[in-house]
């Protein structure tokens, strides 16, 4: 299944259905979140 992203200075939103938000707090990045965000964006719209 074909997962469209869309990506902007500072996030990354992926996948399609209820709403998931990640923060990776004060050190972090969209990035920390990366293995997270490609599995739970099969079943959620993810935003990291």
């Amino acid at each position: 299944m074909e997962v469209e992203e869309e990506t902007g200075p500072g996030y990354v939103a992926r996948g399609e259905g209820a709403p998931i938000l990640m923060l990776p707090g004060m050190d972090g990045c969209k990035e920390f979140w990366r293995f997270q965000v490609e599995e739970l964006s099969r079943k959620y719209r993810v935003v990291a």
